[in-house]
């Protein structure tokens, strides 16, 4: 998410926002809580928790092991008496299976702080307890990156068609010639819909030691390697897809065109002069095995 919606998300009403960090990423180096800003100058800026290590991770089963109950994955700022803990399953896990389950949280929640009393309460309500040591809470004014490497980093070629494709489809939206009613733009939007979900590809394995070209490309040949290139070309057919299902539609050739466009083009600067600077470059920071 870029610091550059903060203002828009402030002219709602919007005062907090809470990101969870998917364990299988980095986290980015934020405080949590902290005030984060869209520029030093502001005046106001939104609160904001970053859970790193998870969303956070599902609560674990006795006090013995918090997992996302741990004091550790709770929001507790210095000067305020109250705390916040997510009681909440995570994606793909289903909700709690019985009541017990439900009862199991506050033993757990009561290992980590002993004494204190528990509310089953709502994030609104701890971000107004929270507003009160908001002038003391650290400010940062910087872009968080998405470290999620099955996201949108996964296929840049996919991204910059799918944008080509949007920005055709609301210029033709614009003019009154793409109708929310016709069937062609109803069926496009059914495949186009499914390019901005958030996992683009398998995530089936989690490769750490083939860093040069040379390991690559044997590790490429594996069948776990094969079958995450397979989830790439199946992600990008639904481009095709939804350009096939426009049929007649003059969009079509709106969106022909706008991909066009993303087309690089060479410039002639000499040729020998950058080929020449380009491996010198590439063989000072990547692992040459074949001349170019």
């Amino acid at each position: 998410m870029t610091k550059a919606v903060l203002p828009l998300l402030a002219s709602r009403g919007v005062k907090a926002i809470s990101v969870g960090v998917n364990p299988g990423t980095a986290p980015p180096d934020v405080p949590s809580p902290f005030v984060w800003k869209l520029r030093d100058s502001d005046k106001e800026g939104l609160l904001a928790f970053w859970i790193k290590g998870g969303y956070p991770l599902n609560p674990g089963p006795d006090p013995a092991h918090p997992r996302g109950l741990a004091k550790e994955k709770c929001i507790i700022a210095a000067g305020l008496s109250e705390a916040l803990c997510f009681a909440f399953r995570t994606d793909n896990t289903g909700p709690p299976v019985d009541i017990q389950e439900i009862l199991g949280y506050y033993e757990i929640v009561r290992a980590e702080f002993p004494g204190a009393e528990l509310v089953a309460s709502s994030l609104e309500n701890f971000v107004k307890a929270l507003e009160t040591v908001k002038p003391s809470l650290p400010v940062r004014t910087f872009e968080i990156g998405d470290t999620w490497v099955q996201g949108v980093t996964s296929d840049p070629r996919k991204y910059i068609k799918y944008r080509a494709f949007v920005r055709a489809w609301e210029t033709c939206s614009n003019s009154g010639k793409c109708l929310d009613s016709d069937p062609r733009i109803q069926d496009m939007l059914r495949f186009l819909i499914k390019l901005p979900e958030h996992t683009w590809g398998a995530h089936d394995f989690l490769d750490h030691v083939n860093w040069t070209n040379s390991q690559l490309a044997v590790a490429r040949q594996s069948e776990v390697y094969k079958t995450a290139e397979d989830t790439w070309r199946e992600q990008r057919q639904f481009l095709d897809f939804a350009f096939n299902a426009l049929q007649d539609h003059p969009l079509k050739d709106m969106v022909k065109s706008e991909y066009d466009d993303t087309l690089a083009v060479l410039p002639d600067l000499g040729g020998t002069l950058i080929n020449f600077t380009l491996k010198i470059i590439l063989r000072k920071y990547f692992t040459m095995d074949n001349d170019l």
